[in-house]
């Protein structure tokens, strides 16, 4: 939760009756209202509680901190505030070990919480048939650190190690060096190895080697230990690769040892009070990723998500054998699991509502960018201010080398979240961009026989200032800071519900992205929430091979171009629509009244003097023009089954659930 911010303005928004909601109904939404915070960082949890916020201690992956939550809950000022004794002793004031139907949480909100869950990243060989849902089928890709025995023996002077007991440390690091790596050097796929190199070639050599030598796509280095021994024996374009990365290696590793885990941690802490030493440190060390088993804990953890993504593995195996690819690459937290655990605890068996916002995408997308680069492990390492880098390695393109002293992040998986709801009989409500959560068109409901008008909220109003941060809310990144972030990647909310026994209508009227391409919108022309390539080239035909050859640099720029751009508009297609119901009503978006716009000039050229007037500085005439044109077309005609640009297909479906199911629009708008 940070500093608190999100949820000090959401208690403002309450408090203040922001929305503007009508007097009676404002005064039971606020008398019901509690906002408690769950925060692991005790500074953190100082720092929200001096700003007069509700904050308590747990672990977001943890069911154990169930109960201090719903303690919190329970501790709201209609328990505490003079009842007495029968106040302490109703149902809603106990706090007990899971939510109950009278004392639970309604809504949880994380925002940007998942990507600080550990990732683990595995490897999924692609020879033979493999088992998906067996572990023997996978890898875990781990970091090894190492470093020259001269450094180490420097550094543990410097930190005021004695001789003996300098000497000390280096002999255990080295025993557990050579018992750890020697081992691996000499199977029988080390053994081949030995006898295509140099003699007394480390066995840090060796075995780096190998794990470096996998993710050679060129040479489809197989997993299979049989295999492997056999190409080593007989491929020489796969030999000489090797005695290349070998003998570099076996230079750079020169008197190098490897350092244990626990030695690397109690070193960095060591360090931490030293940034200048500890920078020489980074400099001196060496990261390197390697593949291992997956060990029989990891396996536990992990087996629900094999069973869960089977199929979407299944399919993504096929597009890469395809291609010649040797290897899947994928990032899976754990923990994320843990944390659903939680809030199925918080919200108790009168269900309630999950709401997720974090930069990220769907299960293949972000397979798909691991997948054809084996060194990248889906860690991003953000902007880091030029004085913040002093000292330091270069990061940027190996985030290892500067752990713990840079900010790095991974994207959400959304579709795995989902996944470990629906195992537990939860749905997904909503998945999109975050902007979709807003709307500025009022809404109209009925709940148990009473009638309510929601005032509708927009991020700008106006007469509000256009600002990068207000441009990045509704989704135009084309003259942001110029980073490269991918579109696909952006902020994104997932709307998760346990459901009670009656189903509750969805907060959000506006199109749902996919979580998985085989739902894709068969509207869609083309899929701009994923990796340009990756949809492009199943589109060509069943010959994947056959597709890449078609594959110019004119035509993969193009493709770029045409996806980030398919991304932005589709989200601004919905809000086109939503302004054109908020400021004129359902009527506006009529095929009848559609129609008509489009008959005469006139008419078209003051609905669209009207929509530049909102959306033109941030977007610009052309993209306003074209994208609210593709709309009036699709709604105009009618048509719903033929594939066409996605933003077209946005607009024609937020004018339907807006205004037809499940409805709630008005029919007559009102002035902004």
């Amino acid at each position: 939760a940070g500093s608190g911010q999100l949820a000090y303005d959401t208690q403002q928004c309450v408090r203040t009756n922001a929305l503007g909601l009508a007097p009676a109904v404002w005064r039971r939404w606020a008398a019901a209202f509690e906002y408690t915070i769950m925060e692991r960082s005790p500074a953190l949890r100082k720092r929200q509680q001096s700003r007069g916020l509700r904050s308590v201690a747990g672990d977001a992956q943890s069911t154990g901190s169930c109960k201090s939550v719903l303690a919190a809950l329970a501790a709201s000022a209609a328990c505490t505030g003079g009842e007495g004794v029968d106040a302490l002793d109703a149902p809603e004031c106990r706090a007990n070990e899971r939510g109950t139907a009278e004392a639970g949480a309604s809504v949880v909100l994380s925002n940007e919480l998942l990507d600080a869950f550990a990732p683990v990243k595995l490897r999924f060989s692609l020879y033979g048939k493999p088992n998906i849902t067996s572990c023997r089928s996978w890898q875990e890709v781990r970091l090894v650190h190492t470093i020259t025995q001269e450094k180490l023996r420097t550094l543990l002077h410097v930190l005021g190690y004695s001789e003996d007991a300098a000497e000390g440390t280096i002999s255990q690091v080295q025993g557990w060096t050579d018992a750890t790596f020697c081992a691996m050097a000499n199977t029988t796929i080390g053994l081949e190895v030995q006898q295509q190199v140099a003699a007394n070639t480390s066995c840090l050599a060796i075995t780096f080697s190998l794990s470096e030598l996998v993710n050679h796509l060129d040479l489809g280095v197989p997993f299979a230990s049989h295999n492997m021994r056999m190409r080593i024996r007989k491929d020489t374009k796969l030999s000489d690769r090797l005695r290349l990365i070998t003998e570099r290696l076996n230079r750079e590793l020169e008197t190098s040892v490897a350092l244990p885990r626990d030695v690397y941690r109690q070193v960095r802490h060591q360090l931490r009070d030293v940034p200048d030493l500890e920078a020489d440190f980074l400099h001196s060390v060496q990261t390197h990723l390697f593949p291992v088993s997956i060990t029989k804990e990891r396996c536990d953890d992990l087996e629900w998500w094999f069973k869960a993504h089977e199929a979407r593995i299944a399919k993504l195996a096929l597009f890469y054998r395809g291609l010649g690819y040797p290897a899947l690459h994928l990032v899976v937290r754990p923990g994320e699991d843990n944390f659903i655990d939680l809030v199925d605890c918080l919200l108790g068996p009168t269900g309630g509502f999950k709401l997720s916002l974090d930069y990220g995408a769907n299960f293949e997308g972000l397979a798909h960018s691991l997948s054809v680069d084996g060194d990248n492990d889906g860690i991003f390492v953000p902007p880091i201010p030029h004085e913040l880098m002093e000292g330091l390695p270069e990061c940027h393109n190996f985030w290892p080398k500067c752990a713990g002293r840079i900010d790095w992040t991974t994207f959400v998986d959304f579709t795995n979240l989902a996944a470990a709801g629906e195992r537990r009989g939860w749905r997904t409500v909503f998945y999109g961009p975050q902007n979709l959560l807003e709307q500025v068109s009022r809404l109209n409901l009925t709940l148990n026989g009473n009638s309510y008008s929601v005032p509708g909220y927009a991020v700008l109003q106006q007469d509000g200032w256009v600002s990068r941060h207000v441009k990045g809310w509704y989704g135009r990144e084309s003259d942001m800071d110029g980073t490269g972030v991918q579109r696909w990647t952006s902020f994104k909310a997932l709307l998760l519900e346990k459901p009670s026994a009656k189903e509750a209508q969805s907060p959000i009227l506006f199109p749902s992205w996919h979580l998985d391409t085989r739902l894709t919108d068969p509207c869609w022309s083309f899929d701009p929430s994923t990796v340009p390539l990756a949809d492009w080239i199943p589109r060509q035909g069943k010959d994947s091979h056959d597709a890449l050859t078609k594959l110019t640099d004119e035509i993969n720029q193009k493709l770029g171009r045409q996806y980030a751009e398919g991304y932005e508009e589709t989200q601004l297609a919905v809000r086109l629509v939503d302004f054109l119901v908020a400021k004129s009503g359902c009527d506006a978006v009529r095929p009848a009244t559609v129609a008509a716009i489009l008959e005469r000039p006139g008419k078209w050229e003051v609905l669209r003097r009207r929509l530049l007037n909102k959306w033109g500085e941030m977007w610009g005439e052309e993209t306003v023009t074209r994208v609210a044109r593709g709309i009036l077309e699709r709604l105009a005609s009618g048509e719903e089954e033929e594939a066409t640009w996605p933003f077209a297909c946005a607009g024609q479906q937020a004018a339907m659930l807006l205004c037809a199911t499940p409805g709630g629009a008005s029919k007559a708008g009102s002035r902004l």
